[in-house]
């Protein structure tokens, strides 16, 4: 084989090996943020250890530290990316201006973020842990806080346009949608009633809300 082949070769396999590394990471980085929304969620951030968070994993606990560094670092991972998948749902929605019911299109936006809140429980109790504690970690969860709210106040004030929540504040209209997040998402986890012993579907609560600011 021609010594140019054999080098092409040789960086070919190198190229792929490099691949197969990175992507083995990356694995065990999502392994290791799933494990740790589990635990935060369950025993909260001072109540556990790298080491709990290591053998919800199934890995070392020197794992962790050479991924995340410190148990902070890996939490804050955990809010950052939870608000990165969030922030993605958001992004996606473009309003046609040619679609005759911009509201529809807004209710199967609200369902894709219900989804999303439904199959990621373990974030929201984690945000509720550190809120009802007044965590010094709020401080750095609070800007994604606010971006979200001001995403959600964007897409109202948009659809103010069709009077869509024209005859309220625009304020008293976000209090809504957030009682309307409280009551699908929190409240069953608080155990109020009565959300806990007769769960709200979320289609139907938004379908309603919707209805109650087209007036």
């Amino acid at each position: 084989m021609p010594f140019g082949i054999q080098i092409y070769a040789i960086w070919h396999t190198s190229d792929k090996i490099l691949c197969l590394f990175c992507q083995m990471a990356e694995n065990k980085r999502e392994i290791i943020l799933k494990a740790a929304r589990e635990v935060f969620s369950k025993r909260g951030f001072d109540g556990c250890s790298i080491r709990e968070i290591a053998a919800q994993a199934g890995l070392n606990h020197q794992k962790i530290t050479y991924y995340f560094q410190t148990k902070e670092k890996l939490f804050l991972e955990v809010i950052e990316d939870a608000f990165h998948a969030l922030h993605e749902i958001g992004d996606s929605l473009v309003f046609d201006p040619e679609v005759q019911d911009p509201i529809a299109q807004y209710e199967a936006h609200l369902l894709q973020v219900a989804g999303y809140f439904e199959t990621n429980r373990a974030f929201l109790k984690i945000i509720y842990l550190e809120s009802l504690t007044q965590s010094p970690r709020m401080e750095a969860i609070q800007p994604y806080i606010v971006k979200l709210r001001n995403s959600v106040k964007k897409e109202l004030m948009y659809l103010r346009h069709y009077g869509f929540g024209s005859h309220l504040p625009i304020d008293q209209v976000l209090l809504l949608f957030s009682g309307c997040f409280h009551a699908l998402f929190i409240h069953p986890y608080l155990g109020i009633e009565p959300y806990a012993t007769h769960p709200v579907d979320p289609a139907g609560y938004i379908k309603s809300l919707l209805g109650l600011l087209r007036q």
